[in-house]
């Protein structure tokens, strides 16, 4: 249903973008007690002169070998296993694909620009510190996240327990509702060295939005 009030656009039940121009978003309250959405256009230009809404979409991947031995952590939650990914930091490759995702988004270098395995200081580092500093990155250019969806490919552990814990942790760091973060896992049905067991990979998408 659209209307228009004082010349701005009104647009229940869906998200309705047009004119090239910025898209502001808000909800109010209907007379019939319905939610709309309310959007007023706004000229944003880019650097380039050209308009566009205010919102960017980041894809991330990262990949590590296990190794027996090693502490298993994946969405900033320990896992129980008998071994973990080999890496400089903790291996955590869901929040190492995130935190690309976001800095892609933002056409930024990706983590190890931020955070060189050559830098002795990032060894073992927590990667919930290397996403919150993507999101910092973001935020000091006035973006920041709207929700992100992440598959999890291993062939082992079986992480359906501690999604929960695992999106409550990125949810907070994210500084979103739980329900802006999905986590979700697959297996690679025994193909390649994921599939064979023999690393856990991970595949993010991020949606910001200008504030």
């Amino acid at each position: 249903m659209l209307s228009r009030v004082g010349g701005e656009i009104w647009v229940g039940g869906e998200i309705w973008v047009g004119g090239g121009g910025r898209v502001l978003i808000f909800a109010e309250q209907g007379k019939a007690g319905h939610s709309l959405l309310h959007m007023r256009q706004d000229a944003e230009k880019t650097e380039s002169g050209a308009s566009f809404p205010p919102f960017r979409i980041g894809i991330g991947y990262d990949v590590h070998r296990v190794e027996a031995g090693r502490r298993c952590v994946l969405g900033g939650i320990e896992i129980p296993a008998d071994f973990g990914c080999v890496a400089h930091s903790d291996g955590d490759v869901v929040a190492h694909a995130l935190a690309d995702a976001i800095l892609g988004a933002m056409a930024l270098s990706d983590i190890g620009h931020f955070f060189p395995p050559t830098d002795p200081a990032c060894e073992g580092i927590d990667s919930m510190k290397i996403l919150a500093k993507s999101v910092a990155e973001a935020r000091s250019r006035r973006y920041a996240p709207v929700n992100v969806d992440i598959t999890v490919v291993a062939e082992r552990p079986k992480i359906g327990k501690f999604v929960v814990a695992m999106r409550e942790k990125i949810a907070g760091v994210l500084g979103v509702p739980v329900d802006r973060v999905g986590i979700k896992a697959t297996t690679n049905e025994r193909l390649d060295d994921v599939g064979k067991g023999q690393g856990i990979a991970a595949h993010a998408v991020c949606l910001l939005m200008e504030i």
